[in-house]
């Protein structure tokens, strides 16, 4: 079955063209698994497989649904779909059997990516749609899924029992669905029908209806869901530099990088990234003097030991030359005596 809508949709890692139309998925056997349920009502005779041959319950005939057995113990219920590959679903339509629509009240929709997924264990499966148990749900229900997933589950809960109005709700839980209509796409190979999404989105992953990247960007300093201008902080062509400290915490410009209201206090600067303050000048300043003053004391310290290591070398060579002069005065009088003597 085939539903067409004069709207593009882009979904998960897929962009849907609905004017071409999507394609009922529990009706391509290359595309889902076997559906199964939590309990079978009736011997089998209402079986899982029920809800996805494509007999509604207007065909009259007596198997053509789906239920759960019921009873006070039967607190939860279940019915779920694997698909064969992940893809791209868009919306359900949940055909309920049309005397015991209220018995739904509350029921949920979950998807998951693992086919051993019971809802509503945690894992591969969350939630994507809970009806609103003030209202009464209807006989149709279509359910926006817009998800990338690898199967589709129902799921009842009675525990604890729902406060409602709607008459026929009972408080054990059950499923009793003729018809389950999964629209969505598979692969690429509906060249007509998929496109890629817009690189720019998170994991290409974006919004069936518009193409918006609602699941984040690519460049995580962009701002979703147009993934085009930078987040607060941030600025540049790829918007990979932080701003500076704009007054009252205005954005920056998103090229230049400048504040278009001028600086925060304290701060100055082509982009107001150098800080600034009275305070922290005078300590700057005083640290500043400090520096010089010790260097220059080193110099000084420096120039004195030099100067006095001079002083020293001189000393040393004058007592130096001074015992040469003794020795030599020595050597002249032995020199006189042993002339004396000799004449």
């Amino acid at each position: 079955m085939k539903a067409a809508f004069p709207l593009i949709i882009c979904v998960g890692c897929l962009t849907i063209l609905q004017n071409n139309s999507l394609e009922n998925l529990a009706q391509i056997q290359e595309f889902h698994g076997i559906p199964t349920q939590s309990a079978s009502y009736g011997d089998d005779l209402f079986k899982a497989t029920n809800a996805v041959d494509g007999k509604f319950e207007e065909d009259g005939e007596k198997t053509s649904c789906s239920f759960t057995v019921g009873g006070k113990q039967n607190t939860r219920a279940w019915w779920k779909l694997p698909l064969t590959k992940l893809c791209f679903v868009e919306y359900l339509l949940i055909y309920f059997r049309s005397g015991t629509v209220n018995r739904h009240v509350g029921f949920s929709v979950y998807v998951f990516n693992d086919s051993s997924f019971v809802p509503p264990s945690n894992g591969s499966g969350y939630t994507v749609f809970s009806q609103n148990t003030t209202i009464c749900p209807h006989r149709v229900m279509n359910i926006t899924v817009n998800s990338l997933t690898r199967g589709i589950a129902l799921y009842n809960d009675k525990e604890p029992p729902v406060n409602t109005s709607c008459p026929g709700y009972v408080t054990f839980a059950t499923i009793e669905v003729c018809e389950v209509q999964v629209f969505g796409c598979c692969n690429k190979e509906y060249k007509d029908v998929c496109q890629p999404c817009d690189p720019k989105c998170f994991n290409n992953l974006c919004d069936s209806h518009n193409g918006l990247c609602i699941y984040g960007c690519s460049n995580a300093h962009k701002k979703a869901p147009n993934c085009t201008n930078c987040m607060i902080g941030y600025c540049g062509n790829g918007c990979d530099q932080t701003c500076g400290n704009c007054t009252n915490g205005t954005h920056c410009d998103r090229s230049s990088g400048k504040c278009p209201e001028g600086c925060e206090k304290h701060w100055n600067g082509s982009n107001c990234n150098r800080f600034y303050s009275i305070i922290a000048n005078a300590i700057l300043a005083f640290l500043l003097a400090v520096a010089i003053s010790l260097i220059v004391f080193q110099r000084l310290r420096m120039s004195a030991l030099l100067y006095n290591g001079q002083m020293l070398d001189q000393h040393h060579m004058y007592m130096y030359q001074g015992e040469n002069r003794l020795d030599n005065h020595d050597n002249l009088s032995g020199l006189e005596e042993i002339y004396e003597n000799t004449c």
